[in-house]
């Protein structure tokens, strides 16, 4: 078994060598280590959520639920086995396919379903592995978003799960807290990275 892993992390590994590899050891090297060790982890650990997410939207009669959740599975495995992506562009397509994912799922299965889970997940994500700026650029994305949201629940423009079960203001309301939540850890994860730069910095000189 440990076999077995070490030869999917080095096959992963070799997509991504060119930027793993180099000899500067400053902060976006070991922004690209973690999102390496993403990669290695994600397309394992997701099976978790993917394989009772799909049986129970098939037995409740979604299978556009399950048809969605497989197509971003299948395209998470696409990005991370890919031998010819920047990591730069990984990372960018990476987000991409959770956002569209979380989008959906928020349309279909309202506040209760893991798409709010997801967009607090990418901003963290974006926060580990981007500049900063990056990751307060998410929650912005984020907020407008949920806002969204909130006029299509006033104006009742599409059908959408959470017409049923919120108004405009108790979205908003409630769509608050991850945005809160959001810039705590974000602010959080910056301070760490300060302090890993500095201490970087401190050992060059």
């Amino acid at each position: 078994m440990r076999g077995f892993l070490l030869k999917y992390q080095s096959i992963i590994r070799a997509n991504v060598s060119a930027s793993l590899d180099s000899d500067e050891r400053g902060l976006r090297y070991w922004q690209d280590q973690l999102f390496y060790t993403f990669l290695v982890y994600c397309f394992p650990v997701s099976l978790i959520a993917l394989l009772p997410g799909v049986f129970m939207a098939l037995k409740d009669g979604f299978p556009v639920i399950a048809v969605v959740d497989l197509v971003s599975f299948g395209l998470v495995v696409l990005v991370t086995f890919s031998t010819n992506i920047s990591l730069r562009n990984r990372k960018i397509f990476i987000v991409t396919i959770f956002y569209i994912l979380a989008i959906f799922l928020i349309n279909s299965l309202g506040y209760l379903g893991p798409g709010v889970f997801y967009l607090f997940f990418i901003t963290v994500l974006a926060a580990l592995i981007f500049p900063i700026r990056f990751a307060y650029l998410s929650v912005l994305i984020n907020a407008a978003l949920l806002l969204g949201f909130a006029l299509i629940i006033g104006f009742k423009l599409f059908h959408c799960a959470l017409i049923t079960e919120y108004s405009a203001g108790k979205w908003i309301a409630f769509s608050a807290n991850p945005v809160f939540a959001s810039i705590v850890i974000v602010v959080l994860i910056n301070k760490i990275f300060e302090g890993l730069q500095l201490t970087i910095t401190k050992k060059r000189i």
